[in-house]
């Protein structure tokens, strides 16, 4: 499927950096090969080398793309190296990046294809540190356009999935981890909502401890800190007015744990 305009949206995600040059050359690349198409910034402040961040933040946006997105994901330490190059084909969208795991959320979609991208697709051999430029932004254009290698390209079987991108369940509740901290200094976790739904629960994480989750910033006091759901369906961890990040002296990596009362 197209859209009016005779392409599929291109959104982007990547460690770039939000002032870096790379990502308007990869936009320059798709614009040349796909005049018209629509692209769109996902974010290109996941920190670098960051594949978890990145994995959570694609799966935070994920249901909201259009049913007909090409997503392109670069969050590549091992950029030049072994790592295999990913298309993966979710319900009616294509997402394409490195087989490091970024891609986690869109494997788990029902009925979800992982295609290696060939060696031989290249006309040339890409630079061996930018296949943001010259794979995936290509592939990219290419996709938006209509083109489905489906049937030419080896299915790739084994995947790269990052175990950590869901918290997991312990036998006194779940154990997870801070995956993120936003421009608002909270902390992102790995917890799905119904971790701290339908029963009493205490959330520890470095040396704060909450009894309870709340649904908005108001239901706290200016400078308190809180526990909430956030937009994306995951427990974050927030300061009303300030920064949880900050107060807490906590980041990414901190483990998180649930015990039900």
């Amino acid at each position: 499927m197209t859209d009016a305009g005779g392409s599929r949206p291109i959104f982007l995600l990547t460690d770039f950096g939000p002032s870096s040059l790379y990502p308007g050359v990869m936009k320059a690349v798709i614009a040349t090969s796909a005049p018209g198409a629509r692209i769109y910034d996902l974010s290109h402040a996941v920190r670098s080398f960051a594949c978890l961040e990145g994995a959570m933040g694609l799966a935070q946006a994920w249901n909201w793309l259009p049913p007909d997105a090409v997503v392109v994901a670069v969050v590549d330490p091992g950029v030049g190296g072994r790592r295999r190059g990913l298309l993966v084909r979710a319900q009616d969208r294509w997402a394409v990046g490195p087989d490091n795991g970024l891609l986690t959320v869109c494997l788990r979609e029902a009925g979800a294809r992982a295609l290696e991208i060939p060696h031989s697709w290249f006309d040339t051999a890409p630079s061996r540190t930018f296949h943001g430029r010259d794979v995936f932004a290509p592939l990219a254009a290419r996709l938006a356009l209509g083109w489905d290698p489906s049937e030419a390209w080896p299915v790739c079987r084994d995947p790269e999935q990052l175990s950590e991108l869901i918290a997991q369940r312990s036998s006194r509740g779940w154990e997870g981890m801070i995956v993120a901290v936003d421009t608002f200094g909270n902390l992102l976790t790995n917890l799905p909502k119904d971790a701290v739904v339908g029963a009493p629960v205490t959330i520890r994480v470095g040396s704060a401890r909450f009894d309870r989750v709340v649904q908005t910033y108001s239901d706290v006091d200016p400078g308190e800190l809180l526990v909430y759901i956030g937009s994306g369906g995951f427990v974050e961890i927030g300061q009303r007015e300030g920064r949880a990040n900050e107060t807490l002296g906590i980041g990414a990596n901190e483990p998180v744990t649930v015990e039900y009362r």
